[in-house]
Formats: C-alpha cells, sequence, structure tokens
C-alpha cells in the first residue's frame, strides 16, 4: 500500500511539471510602445472637430514654473529679460487632428508639452514627471463666440 502511495505521489510530481513545460503556457510577450499619441480638436456650436495642423510643442527638462513671467512670442518660443526657452521637439497634428510622438530616445525624462489650436488660437499646457506608453492624451478647444 505504501509503494502505491509513492508511487501515484511521483506520478502526480511529473504529470506537474510535464504539465507547466506546455508551449501554451508560455509568457504573453509585451510590445512596448515609446509612442505618445495627441488628439486634438475643437468644438463648434457643441460638435467636436480634429484641429487639423495645430501645432505641438514639446520642452524636455522643462516644469511650468519655467515659463512664469514669461511672454510667448510664436512657434513654441517664449522669452523673458534675460531667458528664452525654444522646443525640444515640434510635431503638426493630422488631417484627423492626431500627432503621434516618439519618445524613444526621450526615456526617463521630464518634460513639457504644449498645444496650440489652429482654429481657435488658444494654447494649453501639459506636465509630464513621467511618461505613460501608448496613452492617448486629447486637448479639446473651444472658441467662445463661433462663427
Amino acid at each position: 500500500m505504501r509503494t502505491a502511495i509513492q508511487q501515484l505521489s511521483y506520478i502526480l510530481i511529473l504529470l506537474t511539471i510535464f504539465s507547466s513545460c506546455n508551449k501554451d503556457n508560455e509568457k504573453e510577450i509585451i510590445e512596448e510602445s515609446y509612442e505618445m499619441n495627441i488628439k486634438v480638436e475643437y468644438t463648434k456650436w457643441s460638435e467636436s472637430y480634429p484641429d487639423e495642423g495645430s501645432k505641438i510643442y514639446i520642452y524636455f527638462n522643462r516644469q511650468m514654473e519655467d515659463f512664469t513671467a514669461m511672454k510667448y512670442e510664436a512657434d513654441g518660443v517664449y522669452y523673458s529679460v534675460d531667458k528664452i526657452i525654444r522646443p525640444d521637439q515640434t510635431d503638426i497634428a493630422d488631417k484627423n487632428g492626431l500627432a503621434i510622438i516618439d519618445f524613444r530616445d526621450h526615456l526617463n525624462i521630464k518634460f513639457s508639452l504644449m498645444v496650440e489650436s489652429r482654429y481657435t488660437g488658444l494654447r494649453a499646457f501639459m506636465y509630464f514627471e513621467k511618461y505613460v506608453f501608448a496613452k492617448e492624451h486629447s486637448f479639446s478647444f473651444l472658441k467662445s463666440n463661433p462663427e
């Protein structure tokens, strides 16, 4: 009786080992995306439309405080009496209001992002302490007096 229990124990152990070696149990490989999806739209008469041609400016290692008391010139350039901040990277929203920015070369870098609506002329700012890959960030601009 004792040998039967030992043999049954060995069989159970072997079944456990071989079942865990099944090819179907391989770990799922997760692809990393180093892209940030930015969606820009404007609202007119309670309807949202893609804001094609909106400009996106990225400032690496810059926080919101770095832009305090500075004036906006154009093309993402901010200035004061003793300082000028230019964007490190730029992009433009496509006909669907989308821009995809690749951060492969800028991992683990804090950054600020400014979007300038082509339709309304308004600007929006976002600061990122740490980037979350493959997440879409939306900017929606409302023109107070639609045409």
